[in-house]
């Protein structure tokens, strides 16, 4: 018998360049495959010289997707760390969580930010609620990733923040691994109010994944979620 073949076209096939890099439903391109070929290969030779990033715990990223990394957030390098993690087979499934009215804003850096790291756009408005159930549902129909710290921004101080609940929205309700993560270095590496970084050791350890199929996807179980994400990722920083 004869086997059939079903394809399902791309999610951004019908979008222009501009629409394309500002869309959740951007995919991976042939024409940027070389392009991130190179800066992948640039950015880890940095990362293993300059910086001498180690992973702590990387036998507890699941094999397969969909997952959720999140960690503190302090610095230029955590995006990139985290991403590092990642299988390099996965790498082109798995999306950093970006600020659209800051990253994607300008033609060029929308851009690079979403060919060079993967990033996906977060509208803030209203909270940031639709485009958080739009990545959600996203991630349950196409079996991708995402990458995101649910303190909001960086850290000007080096110190952690309270997480806010919008990654309940994400995998509150769902079986969904989340995998919390704790960069330790990266501040002193490279702050958000530093022009250059400094040759300091950056390592990124990675804790066992949690699932929260338990917890409502409301205001309370989203607020509960991000409260024992945090307490997770804090007690990382005693290893």
């Amino acid at each position: 018998m004869d086997k059939k073949f079903e394809f399902d076209p791309a999610t951004d096939l019908n979008l222009t360049f501009k629409q394309r890099i500002r869309s959740v439903l951007r995919e991976r391109s042939v024409f940027s495959l070389g392009y991130i070929l190179v800066w992948w290969m640039v950015t880890r030779a940095i990362m293993r010289f300059y910086f001498r990033f180690s992973i702590v715990g990387r036998e507890h990223l699941p094999a397969t997707l969909p997952f959720v990394l999140v960690g503190n957030h302090s610095s230029h390098l955590d995006v990139v760390s985290l991403l590092f993690a990642v299988h390099t087979k996965q790498r082109d499934r798995v999306f950093p969580l970006a600020a659209e009215d800051h990253f994607f804003k300008r033609t060029l850096s929308a851009a690079f930010t979403a060919y060079a790291i993967n990033a996906l756009p977060v509208s803030r408005q209203g909270g940031g609620i639709a485009a958080m159930q739009a990545l959600r549902e996203r991630m349950l129909k196409h079996k991708c990733g995402f990458v995101l710290f649910p303190e909001g921004t960086r850290s000007r101080t080096g110190e952690m923040s309270a997480f806010k609940s919008g990654v309940g929205i994400l995998v509150a309700g769902t079986d969904i691994p989340v995998i919390p993560c704790y960069l330790k270095g990266a501040f002193q590496a490279f702050p958000a109010s530093a022009k250059f970084p400094r040759p300091k050791k950056v390592t990124l350890i990675i804790g066992e994944p949690v699932s929260f199929a338990h917890l409502e996807n409301n205001k309370e179980g989203c607020a509960t979620l991000a409260a024992e994400l945090e307490q997770r990722v804090r007690a990382l920083a005693l290893f």
